[in-house]
């Protein structure tokens, strides 16, 4: 408390103290002097206290709290006025002062009204209205009561003076003392001052009333010097108010008691005005009446606010019901899988953690497979996602009666789940059940709209201890052996070795050097040419296929073979496939400069490419950079490819048939060869692949099976070339059987761009022919 607050505050109670012992002391001329005096400065200390309390506590406490130095501040003006009517001798009732007097009551009730709004829900600030206007109209009845027992009947307007008074005072006390029980507060000493400053006041007006209405009230009695005490409490109060809410759970249970009980305390004090008028035997039929309005007022208050309390409790039990429902269905999604309901990979690896635990202590094992779905992504595909998330429904439920009790089944994302086997007795077991699952997830899945799909799975296996010791580990040593069982084949399972451990390693640190090889321009085209000519011609080059080689920063030459796979499972193919197309075209027209032989361009097109929305912009603006005409540029897709996407790569092929650029369908005969496929897409060339030609003329089945796909082709009216001819023997069939398109290290390797422009310079120079059953590497 500041230096004037303190002085202010004990130099307000000093006089205050000081008059009450004058009283007993100076003779009756001086006590109604005293009696103003002291009544003036108390109320006016009261006043500037919790103007003082609230103007250094602004920013902390609600505005409610101004609502009280209002109060005071009415009450020291009603003083004043009281004082100005003293010294011209009017005695009067009503007279101004008793307005401004009366204010008093009303702020509090209304400041504090605002502090429950605050707090309370609007069915339980009207019970608590209520209970403060039951308790109110009981004490005003008692109070008339105890009036009109005492005194004549006066004129109504002194009447109303006599009842506002503890009315207004009375109210304010009644919603203080409410606050306790419904706010669930600590009692502390402002709330304490605050219910004594204003029960205090209260009684002493009813005193005073009564009095008047008996007489003129004696000056300097005890009485008197009430009014200042209470002044005091109330401006000590509002100076350090401040609300503290407990959760003591004893604490408030005992609240919630008190709440129940408090209509039972206005009938009390009703039933006490009864007993009043029996003891006493008042015979005035005012009284009477009164008694019994005010009672059956306490009765219909009582009756509605238990009605108010009960629907909001019932309310608030929905409520919590409904939250306690709500937090049960958030845990549950927190710790499942929103699709099938299994297990999602947060229970998973905590129930594992738990699991390895428990093995640890007790020396046990434990299994781990990781399931993942083969040919699912066809389904999505095809049918659409709809289709692929009841599958996996469906595929969950199969799974689910198979495990055991005490095995967990959980679904970790995508078409990958995860079983965790506990009380292993022995490594075979595990495989057991992994054949069993392999089964149950390749039998036909009969889906909606008469939709019958069939995929397969592949499995890995980690067991613990022998291939780790802690989740994680064995976590990824499970995924590391399933993709091994992908490598081997759909339909199998694999357990883990320290080998694809190692593998998976040299796989991350591929994909992380590919990503700056792109970056850093590592990347280099060889072009290896095409030749035309027939048997009785000489051969001619009329185009190359570039091949992408990958330059490291030592200067080794990686080839495709080691890097093409990586960049197709890893989505790096895709950003490559732009890079070869644009550089492709510019190397062209940059050999349009230097020779007058205009090649065709053939080049690789990745089955991942078909759903990159930016494929067709992207060759077409190759294509107007470079100045090329589309009818040079030829894509090659792989039957694979066709395989797997087929729906999609036919509208895109068709677009670029549109455009004027060619369409070659390459390794024609190694995948999933169909007539009515090369019928329905828009291909112009076919390329027999080498591993019909390696044999040729040896073996007399592959030279046939060479004659009659290009026998196919020329009914398809497509244009044959033969890859892969390693001797001139090769070479000879193949002219006599009416190819007149070549590619192979028998004719030229793969080279750099600068070699490519010599062979365009007749005469085609004679290469010697290669080391006997010498073969080129896989490329893209």
């Amino acid at each position: 408390m500041p230096f004037f607050d303190r002085i202010l505050a004990v130099g307000s109670v000093g006089v205050v103290a000081l008059a009450t012992v004058l009283t007993f002391i100076v003779n009756d001329d001086v006590l109604p002097v005293l009696d103003n005096w002291h009544w003036t400065l108390s109320i006016g200390a009261a006043w500037l206290l919790a103007w003082r309390g609230e103007r250094q506590a602004e920013a902390d406490l609600p505005a409610y709290r101004r609502w009280f130095s209002r109060g005071l501040a009415c009450y020291a003006v009603g003083q004043l006025i009281w004082d100005m009517q003293a010294l011209f001798g009017w005695r009067g009732m009503p007279t101004p002062a008793d307005f401004f007097y009366w204010l008093l009551g009303p702020c509090y009730a209304i400041g504090l009204l605002q502090a429950l709004k605050i707090h309370l829900s609007a069915p339980r600030l009207v019970a608590v209205k209520l209970d403060a206007a039951a308790m109110t109209l009981a004490l005003l009845g008692l109070i008339l009561v105890l009036y009109l027992s005492n005194a004549p009947l006066t004129a109504l307007s002194e009447l109303v003076v006599l009842i506002i008074y503890p009315l207004g005072l009375l109210s304010a006390a009644n919603l203080a003392l409410l606050l306790i029980p419904f706010l669930c507060l600590r009692i502390n000493t402002s709330l304490i001052l605050l219910v004594s400053g204003l029960s205090l006041l209260g009684y002493s007006w009813m005193e005073w009333n009564l009095r008047a209405l008996q007489g003129e009230p004696e000056a300097g009695s005890l009485l008197n010097v009430l009014f200042s005490w209470a002044g005091l409490l109330l401006g000590f109060s509002a100076y350090d108010w401040h609300l503290e809410c407990t959760a003591a759970n004893e604490r408030l249970r005992f609240y919630r008691l008190c709440q129940r009980f408090i209509p039972g305390s206005s009938l009390l004090i009703a039933g006490v005005t009864l007993i009043v008028i029996i003891v006493q035997n008042i015979d005035l039929p005012i009284a009477n009446i009164t008694a019994l309005v005010t009672t059956a007022a306490i009765l219909l208050m009582s009756t509605l606010r238990q009605s108010l309390l009960l629907s909001e409790s019932e309310k608030l039990l929905e409520t919590e019901r409904l939250i306690e429902e709500s937090q049960k269905r958030y845990e549950h999604l927190a710790y499942h899988d929103p699709l099938t309901g299994l297990p999602n990979r947060l229970l998973f690896e905590d129930r594992l953690k738990h699991a390895l635990a428990h093995a640890k202590r007790n020396g046990g094992a434990l299994a781990l497979l990781f399931v993942d779905l083969d040919r699912f992504k066809d389904v999505n595909d095809s049918l659409g996602h709809y289709y692929g998330d009841e599958l996996l429904i469906k595929i969950a439920r199969r799974l689910q009666k198979r495990v055991r009790a005490d095995d967990t089944l959980a679904r970790l994302g995508g078409d990958e789940f995860v079983l965790l086997m506990e009380s292993l007795s022995e490594n075979t077991e595990a495989a057991g059940i992994a054949q069993t699952i392999i089964e149950l997830i390749s039998q036909p899945v009969q889906l909606r709209e008469g939709h019958v799909v069939a995929v397969g799975a592949s499995i890995g296996i980690s067991i613990f201890p022998k291939d780790a010791d802690d989740a994680m580990t064995l976590i990824r040593n499970a995924d590391s052996a399933m993709y091994r069982a992908k490598e081997i084949g759909s339909g199998s399972h694999q357990f883990y070795t320290q080998d694809l451990t190692r593998q998976a390693r040299q796989r991350l640190r591929l994909d992380a050097d590919l990503k700056g090889a792109l970056a850093r321009q590592e990347f280099v085209l060889h072009y290896q040419p095409i030749f035309a000519g027939s048997a009785d011609a000489d051969l001619r080059i009329i185009g190359v296929e570039a091949l992408i080689r990958w330059r490291t920063a030592d200067g080794r030459l990686v080839p495709p073979d080691d890097f093409i796979p990586r960049a197709e499972n890893n989505g790096l193919i895709v950003p490559i496939g732009e890079w070869v197309t644009v550089a492709a075209c510019r190397q062209l027209a940059a050999w349009d400069q230097e020779t007058d032989c205009r090649l065709r361009l053939s080049i690789n097109l990745s089955p991942k490419q078909f759903h990159d929305a930016r494929l067709l912009a992207g060759i077409e603006s190759a294509l107007q950079q470079s100045g090329i005409a589309p009818q040079r540029l030829v894509f090659e897709v792989t039957e694979s490819a066709l395989g797997q996407y087929q729906q999609h790569a036919g509208e895109v092929l068709t677009t670029l048939r549109d455009m004027g650029v060619g369409v070659a369908l390459d390794d024609f005969g190694t995948g999933q060869s169909s007539l009515s496929r090369l019928r329905q897409l828009p291909f112009d060339e076919l390329k027999i692949d080498k591993a019909f030609i390696r044999d040729i003329p040896t073996h007399p089945i592959d030279g046939q099976i060479a004659a009659n796909i290009m026998q196919l082709a020329r009914i398809l009216q497509l244009t044959v070339v033969c890859e892969g001819i390693e001797t001139e023997a090769q070479l000879r069939f193949l002219q006599a059987e009416g190819c007149k398109r070549f590619q192979g290290y028998y004719l030229a390797r793969p080279q750099p761009a600068e070699q490519i422009p010599a062979l365009c310079r007749p005469p085609v120079p004679t290469l010697p022919e290669p080391q006997a059953n010498r073969q080129r590497p896989r490329h893209s």
